[in-house]
């Protein structure tokens, strides 16, 4: 993948670096990305063995589950960070564009005041309540398409339900990735 991305060329020769490393970039986060909550759903599915039972039955919806607290309890990033793109106000606060903004993902993903026992790991919170997009931020917050929310947020979920399927039909083959009310943890810095 690096040697075609390195040797792509358009009609105006070899691609710039800055595009070259934004698109190896964008095979090598979902790679990493997957990997990290293959690992972690491994990992609770060891220490909470009473969820493997659920699993093995097929239910979709606590699979569904299953996957989204995986992403809430172990979050991809601890926190992202940004400029604000223009002037803003947040709880009283004056944030002049340009302003570094830090989300702490982790933060806001174990807070109690939105998820009552945040350091319990506890799928059936997905069927209880479906969180709002910016409850909810394992990834990044806001829309997809628009804001720093992953827009491979939803095929991560779609293949680790995929993958549990395989994996309870004995299927080996595998399949590639690629087919702000509530941020109560946004944190303000100084523009260096």
């Amino acid at each position: 993948m690096l040697e075609r991305i390195c040797d792509h060329r358009d009609t105006d020769g070899l691609l710039d670096p800055r595009p070259a490393a934004v698109e190896l970039l964008n095979v090598l986060r979902p790679t990493v990305a997957v990997g990290w909550y293959l690992a972690f759903a491994g990992h609770a599915l060891h220490r909470w063995p009473q969820h493997r039972e659920p699993l093995r039955e097929g239910d979709d919806a606590y699979a569904t589950a299953f996957a989204q607290e995986v992403r809430r309890f172990y979050p991809f990033t601890p926190f992202l960070a940004g400029y604000a793109a223009g002037h803003l106000s947040w709880r009283g606060e004056d944030l002049p564009a340009g302003r570094l903004l830090v989300l702490d993902v982790y933060g806001q993903d174990h807070d109690q005041e939105l998820w009552g026992d945040p350091y319990t790991f506890r799928p059936q919170r997905f069927l209880e309540h479906e969180p709002d997009r910016d409850e909810f931020i394992p990834q990044g917050g806001g829309d997809p398409r628009t804001t720093h929310r992953c827009p491979g947020e939803g095929v991560t979920v779609a293949q680790r339900l995929r993958h549990r399927r395989r994996a309870r039909t004995g299927s080996r083959r595998m399949v590639g990735v690629r087919d702000q009310k509530y941020w109560h943890h946004l944190m303000i810095a100084p523009r260096a």
